[in-house]
């Protein structure tokens, strides 16, 4: 269920201390008294969701925006044919995300391998390297720096071959095994240069043995051969394999993923209405799921539109006009409501991203957003209930969240000033809300055929509102808590986030010793109100007056209308009582309650 935001104040409530959390023209949540009903249908099997349907179908062609905001199911093990049903699709999904999940492990542990190996020929190949750079500083004129990069190159080279080639050549052949004979042995190899394959030469130039001279130019001998013709062409083979099976493990993890992901949303997705804490749901089995074939499934419906008060807002406009987000001047004009330190963070955000959108675009090149009805749109009320959703939904709200709903409800009135959908949306920051809870029961009675089976839909509690432009853009910030919620889990299932929220990278700078702390990345703050210059003088004047309940209209705070009883309730809410009883309407002819008539 969706978090419950504050009413605003009536009559009654005004002397109530602390029931005032929406001040005097800082937003309206206003339901209608007569806005609040209790619907119950009852129809013969596939009528009721018919009517459903046919119901919900009407707020697009009214010009709503309708969101499914949650779902769940519940089936009685009685009604056996759905309950198997159910169980099975659920157990498949569940046994198919093992699956999945199983060889994204299987993956990752093959690519873990593979990169073992990658980094070994990626050293074999570094020591080559070394030595082609050497030349080519030598050819240059540097002839120090390349005699050193090359000798380090050779020496490393030199010491893979002792220990993984020359080795195995056999007990008083191998140069490890003959040290003791001749403690300088394999010092005096490392100090061999290419040219120096001649016993005689050796002897003469580094002042050994004529026996372990011998020893020497042949070991040389053989080490070149290895470097030059056998052991080079086979690194450069093998690491050009190993990078292509590197990047196929990676694209592989990828493509798994991406295939899990819609499995994970679906699975989601099939909630159990008995794994949620004990509510009206499972109250409402006043049936005996245990004896008798019933199920149960819920549905909760958002729906909102703007709507034009009378003698204000009524003139539509034809484009929306282009603001600074920050405003000219902030402590006066804070414009969209957005401060600086949140801009550089969007903007941030989006130089990362492949492509960009019209609107993101705009703010990226021009440092401008579009406007909505009532400036600044991320005022004071948005910002207070952040921590809510946050709390809520276990999500971190960042100003990029705040960007996205806000761009959202522009995206709507741009759409319907083009002309697009069956219904313009007036240019107002006053809105009709709906809240549709919706179960629906069906029921199977003992020993009679399917064709006798029942649906009950229940709508408890429909409720309407008038809302202001920040209650929407707090609706559409939920939603975007919900969507990273689920992502949240993805990732979470993926091991791409820990299981507390913390990042991967912060999981690991707690797991490595480290003598000092290191200091956390200093957060941007998008839970503090922040008021203009004029809203800093008057609101102490404000809040006085405001705890006694009386409205004057020169110490309002915000932008919306604040007679409560001169306005909101002889012209706002008859608007959104008559929109509510319309729908209500529309319900009853649906369900062919007798004299109901479709209004629209």
């Amino acid at each position: 269920m969706p978090i419950t935001y504050p009413l605003s104040p009536t009559i009654l409530e005004m002397f109530i201390p602390k029931r005032l959390v929406l001040h005097f023209g800082e937003g309206l949540n206003c339901p209608p008294p007569e806005a609040d009903i209790y619907c119950g249908f009852d129809a013969r099997t596939g009528t009721a969701t018919l009517g459903y349907y046919k119901t919900i179908a009407m707020f697009g062609r009214l010009g709503f925006e309708a969101i499914k905001i949650e779902e769940s199911i519940a089936v009685s093990p009685v009604f056996r044919e759905y309950y198997e049903l159910t169980v099975r699709q659920k157990d498949h999904m569940e046994a198919e995300l093992k699956t999945h999940l199983a060889s994204i492990a299987t993956a990752i542990s093959d690519l873990e391998l593979v990169k073992h190996d990658l980094r070994r020929y990626r050293e074999f190949m570094d020591y080559y390297a070394m030595i082609d750079e050497g030349e080519k500083l030598i050819k240059k004129g540097k002839v120090e720096e390349g005699k050193e990069l090359i000798l380090k190159g050779q020496q490393s080279l030199k010491a893979v071959f002792i220990d993984l080639v020359d080795v195995h050549t056999g007990e008083g052949i191998a140069i490890k095994l003959i040290a003791p004979r001749w403690p300088t042995i394999i010092a005096d190899f490392m100090r061999l240069e290419d040219e120096d394959v001649l016993p005689e030469k050796i002897k003469e130039k580094y002042k050994v043995p004529e026996a372990e001279a011998i020893i020497l130019a042949t070991k040389n001998k053989i080490y070149l051969e290895w470097r030059d013709r056998l052991f080079k062409v086979t690194v450069e083979e093998r690491f050009g394999r190993l990078v292509e099976l590197v990047e196929m493990r990676k694209k592989s993890i990828e493509e798994y993923k991406d295939m899990v992901r819609p499995l994970v949303r679906r699975y989601k997705m099939l909630t159990d209405a008995l794994e949620k804490p004990p509510g009206k749901l499972i109250e409402r089995w006043t049936w005996r799921p245990d004896a008798q074939r019933v199920s149960l499934d819920s549905v909760r419906i958002w729906a909102w539109k703007p709507f034009a008060p009378t003698e204000k807002y009524r003139v539509t406009v034809e484009s929306l006009r282009a603001i600074r987000p920050c405003g000219v001047a902030p402590p006066i004009d804070i414009g969209t409501g957005f401060w600086p330190e949140e801009i550089e963070e969007i903007k941030r955000e989006l130089r990362e991203k492949r492509s960009l959108s019209y609107a993101e675009e705009l703010l990226l090149r021009d440092n401008l957003m579009d406007a909505l009805p009532a400036e600044p749109s991320i005022d004071p009320v948005v910002r207070r209930y952040i921590e809510d959703i946050e709390k809520f939904y276990g999500v971190k709200i960042t100003p990029m969240d705040l960007f996205n709903a806000r761009q959202k409800l522009v995206d709507k009135f741009k759409e319907a000033i083009k002309g697009h959908g069956p219904q313009l949306w007036y240019f107002s920051p006053y809105f009709i809300f709906f809240e549709i809870p919706v179960d629906r029961f069906h029921s199977i009675l003992p020993a009679a055929p399917i064709e006798t089976g029942m649906e009950s839909l229940y709508v408890d509690r429909f409720t309407a509102a008038t809302q202001t432009q920040n209650m929407i853009i707090l609706h559409y910030l939920e939603l975007i808590a919900r969507e990273k919620q689920v992502e949240n889990f993805l990732r979470q299932m993926l091991g791409e986030l820990g299981v507390t929220g913390e990042s991967i990278e912060d999981l690991k700078k707690k797991l490595v010793f480290r003598v000092e702390e290191i200091k956390p990345k200093k957060e941007v703050n998008v839970k503090k109100p922040r008021y203009t210059l004029l809203e800093r003088i008057i609101k102490p004047f404000h809040d006085f007056f405001w705890w006694f309940g009386i409205e004057i209209p020169m110490l309002a705070i915000g932008k919306y209308e604040f007679s409560l009883a001169h306005r909101i309730t002889k012209f706002y809410q008859p608007q959104v009582a008559a929109a509510h009883e319309d729908i209500k309407n529309i319900f009853k002819y649906r369900f062919k309650v007798p004299g109901a008539v479709m209004p629209i």
